[in-house]
C-alpha cells in the first residue's frame, strides 16, 4: 500500500496536506499532532519509519507566527523509503515552540539541540536542551534573518591577561589597497 493512502486513511485529521516532489512524500503536520504522528508512523507495521535522519528549519522572513518551517526526515530500511514532515512552530510568549520527539528517536536529541541553539525554536520536553554549537555567553540565534551578519561582540584570546576576551565587532581596513584591476581577466599578448 503506498504511505500516502495509508496516512490519508488513517489520521486524515492531523494532516494539513500530502504532496509527492521529486518521488519523495512530503507530510504538511499541525504542530499539536507531530508528536502522534511520529508516533504512528514508527510503530504502524505499515509504514515502520524508525530511523530520523536530520530535522532542520529555516526562516520565511514573513511577520507572523508561521515564520519559521521545521523539517523532519524520516527512514524506512526496511521498505527503503523516505518520508519528510513539515510543521510550523507556534509562538508563546515570543519563543516558537514544538514538542520534543527524543522520547520517540535517540538522535533527535543532538539535531533539536542544534536547532534551538542555530534558530531558536524551543523543543517541550527536551532533556538537555542547551546551546551546542555557539558559546554559552552567545546572545541570539545566529541564523535567524534579523541577526546581524558580523555578531555583535566577537571573542579572543589575550596573552597578556591569559584568558579570553569578549569586544564588540570592529573593522579595520587599513591595510587594504584596491587596484580595481580583474585577476581572472586574461592577459593580453604583444
Amino acid at each position: 500500500m503506498p504511505i500516502e493512502y495509508v496516512l490519508s486513511k488513517s489520521v486524515p485529521s492531523a494532516i494539513q496536506s500530502i504532496e509527492i516532489i521529486d518521488n519523495a512524500l512530503i507530510i504538511k503536520v499541525k504542530e499539536k499532532q507531530l508528536l502522534f504522528i511520529c508516533k504512528f508512523i514508527k510503530y504502524s507495521s505499515l509504514l515502520n519509519f524508525k530511523m530520523l535522519l536530520d530535522i532542520w528549519a529555516y526562516d520565511t522572513l514573513k511577520a507572523n507566527e508561521k515564520r519559521f518551517i521545521i523539517n523532519y526526515m524520516l527512514a524506512a530500511p526496511t521498505k527503503n523509503q523516505r518520508l519528510y514532515i513539515k510543521s510550523n512552530p507556534t509562538i508563546h510568549n515570543g519563543i516558537f515552540k514544538l514538542p520534543s520527539i527524543t522520547s520517540l528517536y535517540n538522535s533527535a536529541g543532538y539535531l533539536e539541540r542544534e536547532v534551538w541553539d542555530l534558530i531558536g525554536i524551543f523543543f517541550n520536553s527536551h532533556p538537555d536542551l542547551r546551546r551546542i554549537v555557539t558559546d554559552y555567553g552567545f546572545n541570539g540565534f545566529p541564523l535567524r534573518k534579523d541577526y546581524p551578519v558580523t555578531g555583535f561582540k566577537e571573542l579572543r584570546y589575550d596573552d597578556k591577561l591569559a584568558s579570553l576576551v569578549y569586544e564588540p565587532v570592529k573593522f579595520s581596513q587599513a591595510y587594504r589597497s584596491y587596484t580595481y584591476e580583474n585577476p581572472w581577466k586574461p592577459k593580453e599578448f604583444k
